[in-house]
Protein backbone atom coordinates (compact mmCIF):
# COMPACT_ATOMS: atom_id res chain seq x y z
CA UNK A 1 0.00 0.00 0.00
CA UNK A 2 2.79 2.40 0.94
CA UNK A 3 4.62 1.43 -2.23
CA UNK A 4 1.51 2.26 -4.28
CA UNK A 5 1.16 5.71 -2.62
CA UNK A 6 4.82 6.44 -3.35
CA UNK A 7 4.33 5.46 -7.00
CA UNK A 8 1.28 7.73 -7.31
CA UNK A 9 3.27 10.58 -5.76
CA UNK A 10 6.10 10.13 -8.27
CA UNK A 11 3.63 10.14 -11.18
CA UNK A 12 1.97 13.30 -9.85
CA UNK A 13 5.33 15.10 -9.53
CA UNK A 14 6.27 14.06 -13.06
CA UNK A 15 3.00 15.34 -14.49
CA UNK A 16 3.41 18.66 -12.65
CA UNK A 17 6.97 19.11 -13.93
CA UNK A 18 5.85 18.40 -17.51
CA UNK A 19 3.08 20.98 -17.17
CA UNK A 20 5.48 23.63 -15.87
CA UNK A 21 8.02 22.90 -18.61
CA UNK A 22 5.32 23.22 -21.29
CA UNK A 23 4.29 26.69 -20.15
CA UNK A 24 5.45 29.94 -21.73
CA UNK A 25 5.83 32.97 -19.51
CA UNK A 26 5.49 36.45 -20.98
CA UNK A 27 5.04 40.03 -19.76
CA UNK A 28 2.47 42.51 -21.06
CA UNK A 29 3.34 46.10 -20.10
CA UNK A 30 0.85 48.94 -19.69
CA UNK A 31 2.21 52.51 -19.74
CA UNK A 32 0.90 55.65 -18.05
CA UNK A 33 1.32 59.37 -18.42
CA UNK A 34 3.31 61.40 -15.85
CA UNK A 35 1.69 61.45 -12.39
CA UNK A 36 -1.42 59.67 -13.68
CA UNK A 37 -3.15 56.35 -13.11
CA UNK A 38 -5.74 56.95 -15.82
CA UNK A 39 -5.29 54.75 -18.86
CA UNK A 40 -5.15 56.35 -22.30
CA UNK A 41 -7.53 55.06 -24.98
CA UNK A 42 -4.71 53.31 -26.82
CA UNK A 43 -3.56 51.52 -23.67
CA UNK A 44 -7.13 50.46 -22.85
CA UNK A 45 -7.43 48.93 -26.31
CA UNK A 46 -4.07 47.14 -25.95
CA UNK A 47 -5.13 45.79 -22.56
CA UNK A 48 -8.51 44.65 -23.89
CA UNK A 49 -6.79 42.90 -26.81
CA UNK A 50 -4.36 41.25 -24.41
CA UNK A 51 -7.15 40.01 -22.13
CA UNK A 52 -8.69 38.23 -25.09
CA UNK A 53 -6.07 35.59 -24.31
CA UNK A 54 -8.06 34.76 -21.16
CA UNK A 55 -10.51 32.86 -23.36
CA UNK A 56 -7.81 30.20 -23.60
CA UNK A 57 -8.35 27.87 -20.60
CA UNK A 58 -4.56 27.49 -20.21
CA UNK A 59 -4.02 31.25 -19.83
CA UNK A 60 -3.27 32.51 -16.31
CA UNK A 61 -1.98 35.77 -14.85
CA UNK A 62 0.78 35.02 -12.38
CA UNK A 63 1.56 38.52 -11.16
CA UNK A 64 0.75 42.20 -11.68
CA UNK A 65 3.43 44.70 -10.59
CA UNK A 66 3.16 48.49 -10.69
CA UNK A 67 5.88 51.16 -10.84
CA UNK A 68 6.46 54.91 -11.10
CA UNK A 69 9.30 57.14 -12.23
CA UNK A 70 11.34 59.20 -9.76
CA UNK A 71 9.46 62.47 -10.29
CA UNK A 72 7.68 63.51 -7.08
CA UNK A 73 8.12 62.39 -3.48
CA UNK A 74 8.59 58.77 -2.46
CA UNK A 75 5.30 58.81 -0.52
CA UNK A 76 3.28 60.25 -3.42
CA UNK A 77 4.85 57.75 -5.80
CA UNK A 78 3.94 54.85 -3.52
CA UNK A 79 0.33 56.02 -3.61
CA UNK A 80 0.47 56.53 -7.39
CA UNK A 81 1.91 53.05 -7.88
CA UNK A 82 -0.90 51.51 -5.84
CA UNK A 83 -3.51 53.47 -7.80
CA UNK A 84 -2.03 52.20 -11.07
CA UNK A 85 -2.15 48.65 -9.76
CA UNK A 86 -5.79 49.02 -8.72
CA UNK A 87 -6.71 50.58 -12.08
CA UNK A 88 -5.38 47.51 -13.91
CA UNK A 89 -6.88 45.08 -11.38
CA UNK A 90 -10.31 46.64 -11.86
CA UNK A 91 -10.20 46.01 -15.61
CA UNK A 92 -8.73 42.51 -15.24
CA UNK A 93 -11.35 41.46 -12.68
CA UNK A 94 -14.13 42.86 -14.85
CA UNK A 95 -13.10 40.20 -17.38
CA UNK A 96 -13.33 37.51 -14.65
CA UNK A 97 -9.60 36.80 -14.92
CA UNK A 98 -7.92 35.61 -11.72
CA UNK A 99 -4.56 36.94 -10.56
CA UNK A 100 -2.19 34.88 -8.42
CA UNK A 101 -0.25 37.77 -6.83
CA UNK A 102 0.26 41.55 -6.98
CA UNK A 103 3.03 44.00 -6.06
CA UNK A 104 3.19 47.77 -5.85
CA UNK A 105 6.86 48.72 -6.04
CA UNK A 106 6.65 52.50 -6.45
CA UNK A 107 9.75 54.21 -7.78
CA UNK A 108 11.82 52.37 -10.35
CA UNK A 109 15.26 53.85 -10.95
CA UNK A 110 16.99 53.87 -14.32
CA UNK A 111 20.43 52.32 -14.51
CA UNK A 112 21.93 55.78 -14.94
CA UNK A 113 20.07 58.44 -13.01
CA UNK A 114 18.61 60.83 -15.55
CA UNK A 115 15.54 62.85 -14.70
CA UNK A 116 14.70 63.85 -18.27
CA UNK A 117 11.02 63.19 -18.92
CA UNK A 118 11.59 61.07 -22.02
CA UNK A 119 14.11 58.90 -20.18
CA UNK A 120 11.64 58.10 -17.43
CA UNK A 121 8.62 57.35 -19.61
CA UNK A 122 9.50 53.66 -19.71
CA UNK A 123 9.25 53.42 -15.89
CA UNK A 124 5.67 54.66 -15.61
CA UNK A 125 4.17 51.24 -16.05
CA UNK A 126 2.41 48.12 -14.83
CA UNK A 127 3.84 44.71 -15.79
CA UNK A 128 1.42 41.79 -16.17
CA UNK A 129 3.27 38.47 -16.00
CA UNK A 130 1.23 35.66 -17.52
CA UNK A 131 1.73 32.13 -18.72
CA UNK A 132 -0.04 29.65 -20.94
CA UNK A 133 0.46 26.08 -22.08
CA UNK A 134 1.92 25.74 -25.52
CA UNK A 135 0.66 23.01 -27.80
CA UNK A 136 3.55 20.87 -29.11
CA UNK A 137 2.38 21.39 -32.72
CA UNK A 138 2.58 25.18 -32.36
CA UNK A 139 6.07 25.65 -30.97
CA UNK A 140 7.81 28.91 -31.81
CA UNK A 141 11.50 29.61 -31.75
CA UNK A 142 13.11 32.91 -30.83
CA UNK A 143 14.73 34.56 -33.86
CA UNK A 144 18.44 33.90 -34.01
CA UNK A 145 20.90 36.62 -34.92
CA UNK A 146 22.86 37.33 -37.05
CA UNK A 147 21.51 34.59 -39.34
CA UNK A 148 19.16 35.77 -42.10
CA UNK A 149 17.77 34.47 -45.35
CA UNK A 150 18.47 37.72 -47.18
CA UNK A 151 21.58 39.72 -47.96
CA UNK A 152 22.29 42.16 -45.13
CA UNK A 153 23.04 45.72 -46.18
CA UNK A 154 25.27 47.40 -43.60
CA UNK A 155 26.26 50.35 -45.82
CA UNK A 156 23.79 52.85 -44.32
CA UNK A 157 25.19 52.18 -40.84
CA UNK A 158 28.87 52.06 -41.81
CA UNK A 159 28.64 55.31 -43.77
CA UNK A 160 26.68 57.33 -41.19
CA UNK A 161 27.45 55.99 -37.71
CA UNK A 162 29.91 58.79 -36.86
CA UNK A 163 27.61 61.63 -37.89
CA UNK A 164 25.48 61.57 -34.70
CA UNK A 165 22.41 62.23 -36.86
CA UNK A 166 19.37 59.92 -36.72
CA UNK A 167 19.32 57.01 -39.15
CA UNK A 168 15.76 55.92 -39.92
CA UNK A 169 15.36 52.15 -39.73
CA UNK A 170 13.43 50.37 -42.45
CA UNK A 171 10.92 48.96 -39.97
CA UNK A 172 7.18 49.54 -40.08
CA UNK A 173 4.36 49.21 -37.57
CA UNK A 174 0.67 48.58 -37.85
CA UNK A 175 -1.24 51.76 -37.06
CA UNK A 176 -1.85 52.35 -33.35
CA UNK A 177 0.38 49.44 -32.27
CA UNK A 178 3.98 48.48 -31.55
CA UNK A 179 3.58 45.35 -33.71
CA UNK A 180 6.17 45.13 -36.46
CA UNK A 181 4.97 44.57 -40.00
CA UNK A 182 6.59 41.43 -41.53
CA UNK A 183 9.81 42.27 -43.35
CA UNK A 184 11.08 44.60 -40.61
CA UNK A 185 13.24 41.84 -39.11
CA UNK A 186 15.85 42.13 -41.87
CA UNK A 187 16.67 45.75 -41.00
CA UNK A 188 16.87 44.93 -37.27
CA UNK A 189 19.09 42.00 -38.23
CA UNK A 190 21.40 44.37 -40.13
CA UNK A 191 21.55 46.73 -37.14
CA UNK A 192 22.37 43.78 -34.91
CA UNK A 193 25.22 42.64 -37.16
CA UNK A 194 26.65 46.15 -37.36
CA UNK A 195 26.64 46.55 -33.56
CA UNK A 196 28.04 43.05 -33.03
CA UNK A 197 30.97 43.89 -35.29
CA UNK A 198 31.64 47.35 -33.85
CA UNK A 199 32.07 47.02 -30.08
CA UNK A 200 32.98 50.69 -29.57
CA UNK A 201 29.61 51.85 -30.93
CA UNK A 202 26.55 52.43 -28.72
CA UNK A 203 23.03 53.11 -29.97
CA UNK A 204 20.03 55.12 -28.83
CA UNK A 205 16.84 53.61 -30.27
CA UNK A 206 14.18 56.31 -30.74
CA UNK A 207 10.47 55.65 -31.19
CA UNK A 208 7.98 57.97 -32.94
CA UNK A 209 4.26 58.04 -33.70
CA UNK A 210 2.03 59.79 -36.18
CA UNK A 211 -1.23 61.65 -35.91
CA UNK A 212 -1.44 62.67 -32.24
CA UNK A 213 0.46 62.75 -28.96
CA UNK A 214 1.06 59.19 -27.69
CA UNK A 215 4.22 58.93 -25.62
CA UNK A 216 3.60 55.36 -24.34
CA UNK A 217 3.24 53.99 -27.88
CA UNK A 218 6.43 55.71 -29.05
CA UNK A 219 8.27 54.15 -26.09
CA UNK A 220 6.85 50.72 -26.95
CA UNK A 221 8.02 51.02 -30.57
CA UNK A 222 11.55 51.87 -29.52
CA UNK A 223 11.43 49.07 -26.95
CA UNK A 224 10.30 46.54 -29.61
CA UNK A 225 13.58 47.03 -31.51
CA UNK A 226 15.65 47.33 -28.31
CA UNK A 227 14.29 44.03 -26.95
CA UNK A 228 15.22 42.11 -30.11
CA UNK A 229 18.80 43.44 -29.99
CA UNK A 230 19.14 42.56 -26.30
CA UNK A 231 17.75 39.04 -26.87
CA UNK A 232 20.28 38.66 -29.68
CA UNK A 233 23.15 39.33 -27.27
CA UNK A 234 24.04 43.03 -27.64
CA UNK A 235 25.20 44.29 -24.23
CA UNK A 236 22.52 46.38 -22.46
CA UNK A 237 25.22 48.93 -21.50
CA UNK A 238 25.57 49.79 -25.20
CA UNK A 239 21.88 50.37 -25.83
CA UNK A 240 19.14 52.69 -24.68
CA UNK A 241 15.69 53.62 -25.99
CA UNK A 242 13.42 56.67 -25.83
CA UNK A 243 9.98 57.66 -26.99
CA UNK A 244 9.38 61.05 -28.61
CA UNK A 245 5.63 60.78 -29.25
CA UNK A 246 4.84 62.92 -32.34
CA UNK A 247 7.24 65.76 -31.47
CA UNK A 248 9.73 65.02 -34.29
CA UNK A 249 7.70 64.34 -37.46
CA UNK A 250 9.41 63.62 -40.78
CA UNK A 251 6.38 65.00 -42.62
CA UNK A 252 4.12 67.75 -41.28
CA UNK A 253 1.23 68.14 -41.69
CA UNK A 254 0.18 64.55 -42.41
CA UNK A 255 -2.46 64.20 -45.11
CA UNK A 256 -2.01 60.70 -46.50
CA UNK A 257 -1.45 57.20 -45.10
CA UNK A 258 2.00 57.23 -46.71
CA UNK A 259 2.91 60.39 -44.80
CA UNK A 260 1.57 58.94 -41.55
CA UNK A 261 3.61 55.80 -42.14
CA UNK A 262 6.78 57.88 -42.51
CA UNK A 263 6.19 59.42 -39.08
CA UNK A 264 5.26 56.03 -37.57
CA UNK A 265 8.89 54.96 -37.27
CA UNK A 266 12.01 54.07 -35.27
CA UNK A 267 15.40 55.64 -35.86
CA UNK A 268 18.80 55.17 -34.27
CA UNK A 269 21.52 57.60 -33.14
CA UNK A 270 24.99 56.16 -32.70
CA UNK A 271 27.73 57.27 -30.35
CA UNK A 272 31.33 56.09 -30.45
CA UNK A 273 33.49 55.39 -27.43
CA UNK A 274 36.76 57.33 -27.70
Amino acid sequence: MNHMKFLILLISISLFQNLVLSQNKEIHTVYFETNSFKLQKNEIKRLDDFLQKSKNPDFKIQNISSYTDTIGSVISNEKLSLNRLNAILKIVKSKSVSVESTNSFGELYPSSIDLKTNELAKFRKVDITYYFSEKPTQTQEEPTYPETSKTINLAKFRENFTSETPIVLDVKFYGGTANLIPGSEDEINALYKFLAGNKSVSALIRGHVCCHDDMPLSVQRASAVYDILIKGGIEPSRLDFKGYSNSLPVVSPEYTEEERQQNRRVDVVFSVKK
